[in-house]
Formats: C-alpha cells, sequence, structure tokens
C-alpha cells in the first residue's frame, strides 16, 4: 500500500505518472475481484476446506511479489541519488524512464541532484532541513519548549505542512465516503436492499467488483489527460449523488428500520414489502453500483498519485507512509463502526452521513488541491514553494504541464 505507489512515482515519466501510479488502485480492485470471485466458487465445496482454499489462494500472489522484488526490480533513481549513487541512478533512468535516451536521462538526473542538493541546503521545500538550522540559531537563549514551538510555527507556515494537509485530506476523504465498508458488508446491504438469496447477493457482489475494477481503468486514461482535480470533482459529485438516491431509497421502501435482530435489523414484514419492489431493488442496486463507479474513477486511484507526487524527495517515503496510515485507520475506523452506527441512526442515516463527508470533500479540494497533471516530481516540489512564497492559495495556483 505505501512502497507500489511511491515506487511507481519515482521510476514514471511525467506525461504517463498518472497512469502508472493509478495501477495500484487497479490491482487492488483485482484482488478483491478476485476475493469475490474464488468465495462464489468455493462455497460449493466442503465447508471442511474450502476456507483453508480461500486462504491459501492469497499466498500465490505474494510469491511472485517476492521474486519480481528480488530480482527484477531497479532501486528508484531518486532513492539512489539519495544515497550518492549517481551514476547507478543516471542508468536505471536511461534503461527504464527516459527509453535508452542519454541525453534526457542526464538532463533528469541533473534536475533530480538540483532538487536533493536545495532540499539538503534548506531551500525549496527543505522544511526541516536548513529551516531548523536557522531557527534554533536565531532562537539562542529560548527554552526547550519556545524553540519547539519556533520551530513548529515555521513548519505549519511552510509549503511542506501544506504538502501534508493535501496528503492526509484526500487519503481521509478518500475512506470516509464508505467504500470500505460497502466492500466488506456489500452482502449485508443488498440483502437489506432486498436481494435475499445467497446466490443473489454474492453474484451483486461480484457485480460490483466488476464495475470497481472497469471504472479503475476507466481512471487510468482520464488522470493523465483530463487531469486530477477534474476527476475529483466529477467523483465526489457523483458519489453524493449515489449516496444520497441510496438513503432516499431505503427510506420510500420502508427499510429505514434499526430494530430487529439481524446486523442491519428488517422486519419480516419490511422485507417481504423489499420483495415486492423490484423497481425499489434495482434502483437501490444501480445506485450502489454507480456509486462504486464514481468512486473508482476519481478518489479512488487519485488519492495514491497526488500522495506519491507532491513531496520533496527527503520527506516522500516518510510522508507517503504517514498518508497510508491515516488511510487504513479511517478505513479501520469506518468498518468497525459501520453497523454499529446504521443501528443508531438507520441505514439511510448512515448512508447520508457518507454522504455529508464527500460534500466537505468538494470544498477541500477546491481550496487545498493543485492540478499536478504533466509535472516532474521536482517542479511539483518547486511550484509549492513558490505558491507558498506568493502567498497564493491552491485555487489560483494551477501546476500546468511545463512548456517544453
Amino acid at each position: 500500500m505505501m512502497i507500489a505507489p511511491l515506487y511507481s512515482a519515482e521510476i514514471s515519466p511525467a506525461t504517463v505518472r498518472g497512469f502508472l501510479v493509478s495501477f495500484t488502485e487497479v490491482f487492488v480492485n483485482v484482488g478483491i475481484l478476485l476475493g469475490y470471485v474464488i468465495g462464489f466458487a468455493f462455497q460449493f465445496l466442503s465447508s471442511a476446506y474450502n476456507w483453508r482454499l480461500m486462504l491459501g489462494a492469497g499466498a500465490l500472489p505474494a510469491i511472485f511479489l517476492a521474486v519480481g522484488a528480488l530480482f527484477v526490480l531497479p532501486e528508484s533513481p531518486r532513492w539512489l541519488v539519495l544515497q550518492g549513487r549517481n551514476e547507478e541512478a543516471k542508468h536505471v533512468l536511461i534503461d527504464v524512464v527516459c527509453g535508452k535516451d542519454e541525453v534526457e536521462a542526464q538532463q533528469r538526473l541533473e534536475e533530480i541532484i538540483t532538487a536533493n542538493e536545495e532540499e539538503g541546503g534548506g531551500a525549496g521545500c527543505g522544511c526541516f532541513s536548513g529551516g531548523t538550522k536557522k531557527s534554533s540559531n536565531s532562537s539562542s537563549g529560548k527554552s526547550p519548549l519556545g524553540s519547539f514551538l519556533s520551530d513548529l510555527r515555521r513548519f505549519l507556515t511552510s509549503p511542506l505542512a501544506r504538502m501534508y494537509v493535501i496528503a492526509i485530506g484526500v487519503n481521509f476523504f478518500q475512506q470516509a465516503s464508505g467504500i470500505d465498508a460497502l466492500v466488506y458488508y456489500s452482502p449485508v446491504v443488498f440483502k437489506q436492499a432486498g436481494v435475499h438469496d445467497k446466490i443473489g447477493k454474492l453474484g451483486a457482489t461480484v457485480g460490483m467488483g466488476v464495475v470497481k475494477l472497469a471504472f479503475v481503468f476507466v481512471a487510468t486514461y482520464l488522470l493523465d489527460h483530463v487531469g486530477r482535480k477534474k476527476l475529483l470533482y466529477v467523483s465526489a459529485s457523483g458519489v453524493i449523488a449515489c449516496l444520497t438516491t441510496v438513503a432516499v431509497t431505503f427510506v420510500l421502501l420502508g427499510l429505514n428500520s434499526a430494530k430487529g435482530d439481524s446486523l442491519i435489523g428488517v422486519s419480516d414484514q419490511k422485507a417481504e414489502t423489499a420483495r415486492s419492489s423490484a423497481a425499489g431493488e434495482a434502483v437501490t442496486i444501480a445506485a450502489i453500483l454507480a456509486y462504486v463507479a464514481f468512486f473508482s474513477v476519481g478518489f479512488g486511484p487519485i488519492s495514491y498519485v497526488l500522495t506519491s507526487e507532491i513531496f520533496p524527495l527527503r520527506h516522500r517515503s516518510t510522508a507517503v507512509g504517514v498518508s497510508v496510515f491515516v488511510n487504513r485507520a479511517v478505513s479501520g475506523t469506518v468498518a468497525l463502526t459501520f453497523l454499529s452506527i446504521a443501528k443508531a441512526i438507520t441505514p439511510a442515516g448512515i448512508f447520508g452521513l457518507f454522504a455529508g463527508i464527500t460534500t466537505v470533500s468538494l470544498l477541500f479540494v477546491w481550496l487545498m488541491v493543485p492540478e499536478t497533471k504533466g509535472r516532474t516530481l521536482e517542479d511539483i516540489a518547486h511550484l509549492f514553494a513558490s505558491s507558498s512564497h506568493q502567498g497564493e492559495g491552491s485555487r489560483d495556483v494551477e501546476l500546468a504541464p511545463a512548456t517544453k
């Protein structure tokens, strides 16, 4: 979850970086879909060993990954520069990034070296290197608390702080829209919508996995053609509309009960009403599938793309780790509390809550997130620093493709 987008961003040319980094989300969804399909297929086997086969199947891709990482994948050229191994970095740039073009590889290498030296010397975005030294020199005589507060103030007004806000915010909103709760509890949600037979629920769940994967593939194309920010607008708007539709349909079908002894309680009488309302069932399932599609075309892959490309070299790995931690923490919290909250405020209430959170994400994207399409990683770091020094907000600074 952390290394894949980071590595992809660091070895990708700027023109196709969004396409390549988004493959992290593609293969996450391939895994989810395979899990659905394997679960569907293995249910017909004996319960004495079908779950063991499901668990064992997960070891196969891990073996291929280990072999590839050990014997095939080169180190990232930016990491090699950070370690002072510039000649090795140039060879990786020639072989992997620049298509055997030695002139372009040399140019890219010089850009990476320059950016690394600036960060190490406190220029540009090196908010913790040179900036801390200046702060410590100018704050001689201050108490340790005073020095800490001074350094903290410098960080909070630095370009790096804005980068962290963007990365953490995008990862928070990605999971706070409720996508993982729907992935984990899709059979329960489809039962609530009126699908009561086991084959029907599993079939609808597999269909959701297919839709999720298909629209991530759509996003891989659009990221470097349409851009990140526009896709986030489309994704959030679609998610809001679909979640609202699900909530309203639950209310109109009379399924919005928080009582009963099921995971999300529905009385037998109301369940029978749901069976008789084929149109309502179809609308709910269609809205859920559309929700998954809108999520997958925007927030799904873009959180990984933005997180891996906006940070300067010296801070990138730590920052991506922090962002992925936030992503997983929010995902776990949503999954663990989904059923309890649904019982407390009704199923329509929790889908309405997710819609409300996603509405806030639209404002966040408008105010904070810049467009990074077509820029090199070094250009992005410099432009964050420039916008900070000029006192401009992200709404006024579009990181347009660099002129050649």
